[in-house]
């Protein structure tokens, strides 16, 4: 429906789609940006409240990936 591009300020892009009677919107950006905006996840088969402990898991893997040269990006 609308896309938001990246900005530097944001450090994501968003995309807006019809979905049923309602909207659905996607994010990719820098993995700390898009965890300071959840609340919940869905991650190997567990659903629920994102823990501080679930956010320093995936920064931590994110880290590790970053400092192997690898870009790293969330949605």
């Amino acid at each position: 429906v609308t896309e938001f591009p990246f900005d530097s300020d944001r450090k994501l892009m968003t995309t807006v789609h019809k979905n049923g009677a309602g909207y659905q919107a996607c994010a990719k950006g820098a993995p700390a940006e898009l965890l300071a905006r959840c609340a919940e996840m869905d991650w190997e088969g567990r659903s629920g409240p994102l823990t501080e402990q679930d956010r320093a898991t995936v920064l931590a893997a994110s880290d590790a990936l970053a400092s192997q040269g690898l870009r790293v990006l969330a949605v």
